[in-house]
């Protein structure tokens, strides 16, 4: 289960917690490029969904400009048809599931999401 791709702990765990949910395993790092240009990097995601999860530590995501870097991020990815999901240490160490719920819930809106896209681009 170990994967030397997760850049912190909470990474790990959150992808713990993703394999968890029943859902196919997610690729940690997974790199979103627009063209030639290096968009993003997610924590973990599933390029065939557009699904992505972010571990947002404190060291990483707390400054305003941390926190400015990934509103720009979330706006780029979502303009792209990504479906994002945040989570922070409290979601990630309750003794609840919500973690696990929140990811099957954005699977099913991003299952949708390709179905409508699929749809559309048929149509053409």
């Amino acid at each position: 289960m170990a994967d030397g791709r997760a850049a912190s702990p909470g990474e790990s765990i959150l992808r713990l917690r993703w394999i968890d949910s029943g859902l196919p395993h997610p690729t940690p790092q997974l790199e979103l490029w627009v063209g030639r240009v290096l968009v993003c990097i997610f924590d973990l995601g599933l390029e065939e969904l557009l699904l992505a999860a972010e571990y947002l530590g404190l060291e990483w995501h707390s400054s305003d400009e941390q926190v400015e870097s990934d509103d720009r991020r979330r706006e780029i990815a979502e303009g792209q048809g990504w479906i994002m999901e945040d989570f922070d240490k409290h979601d990630l160490f309750s003794r609840q599931r919500s973690v696990e719920e929140v990811l099957r819930a954005a699977a099913v809106r991003a299952r949708s999401n390709r179905r409508l896209v699929i749809d559309l681009s048929s149509r053409r």
